[in-house]
């Protein structure tokens, strides 16, 4: 965390993650998914129910297509720095095969302390989707958002 923090000045924050899963690859979705953080500045406790049915529509998208492409194609990112400059990130991972769940549980602590989200509404989130397992490229170290312009 020492580098991503201090040196890149990424906005991280240490927390304890733990995921308790279990995986009936013959059904091809989680029997269990749960997932929480422990942490003073993002706190989470989320807890999924997968269907292993694939992925078939997303409301408010024109197609299926177009909203997989603005929810999980490879992405580059902007963020604000620890030094209040900006800087970006880019990642690159092959097409997801999506099934669909449902979420049984969710607080994300940051999200309602913003007011981004309130807890009230982290019951509801748009979609649920699930991914066993991707492979995928970060590219590093992140750069300062004026150096790609140059």
């Amino acid at each position: 965390m020492l580098i991503p923090r201090y040196l890149w000045k990424l906005p991280w924050h240490h927390g304890r993650i733990r995921f308790d899963c279990s995986l009936d690859n013959a059904a091809k979705r989680y029997q269990r998914y749960r997932m929480s953080t422990k942490s003073a500045w993002a706190p989470v406790l989320l807890e999924l129910e997968d269907s292993g049915r694939p992925i078939s529509e997303l409301p408010g998208s024109a197609d299926l297509e177009a909203g997989l492409v603005i929810l999980t194609h490879p992405l580059f990112g902007v963020f604000y720095r620890r030094d209040g400059s900006l800087g970006s990130y880019s990642i690159w991972h092959d097409r997801l095969r999506l099934s669909t769940g449902k979420c049984l549980k969710a607080r994300f602590g940051l999200f309602d302390r913003l007011g981004v989200v309130p807890f009230a509404e982290q019951l509801e989130p748009h979609s649920v989707l699930l991914q066993p397992n991707t492979e995928f490229t970060i590219y590093l170290p992140p750069r300062s958002y004026d150096s790609i312009f140059r």
